[in-house]
């Protein structure tokens, strides 16, 4: 069983490469972190760079939930914010995360290098047809929040 230190200790360090956001998935996201993967076959998107489409992430996070970024602590953008939220979270692609905790009930802070934060707010509840808060996968292998806001592993 995987613990909550072993779920955010891993991404320290990891640098963000791409940012994945927009389109029918507003307001969720995904981090490409640390090293590149070869996809087994690439994605056909045009919209994204061909970095992301040939390889995905050592380590991705799939955000689905509610989510705030700031910067030297002031507000940047939240998942509520609109169309200006995927140019606000692409600002964090060459940064590095620097710490990562998970509270209590699971929420998830990230900071990154160049005084970015990343606050992730559990608030899906099993009424949601897809109920995980977030996801963190490790190669075939993830890690997550479920809404009982518990902790959900799988390969």
């Amino acid at each position: 069983m995987i613990t909550a230190n072993d779920a955010t200790t891993t991404l320290i360090g990891s640098k963000c490469w791409h940012v994945s956001v927009g389109g029918a998935t507003w307001p969720s996201f995904l981090l490409a972190l640390g090293g590149e993967r070869v996809r087994a076959k690439p994605l056909v998107n045009p919209r994204s760079p061909r970095r992301y489409r040939e390889n995905r992430g050592e380590r991705e996070l799939i955000v689905w939930t509610g989510w705030r970024l700031t910067r030297d602590c002031h507000y940047v953008c939240t998942s509520s914010d609109g169309r200006r939220r995927g140019r606000s979270l692409r600002q964090i692609e060459g940064s590095h995360i620097v710490e990562a905790s998970m509270g209590d009930l699971g929420d998830l802070t990230l900071r990154f290098s160049g005084g970015w934060r990343l606050d992730v707010f559990n608030n899906r509840s099993a009424t949601h047809d897809d109920t995980m808060n977030w996801e963190l996968w490790c190669g075939e292998r993830w890690v997550g929040i479920d809404a009982d806001l518990a902790l959900a592993e799988g390969a």
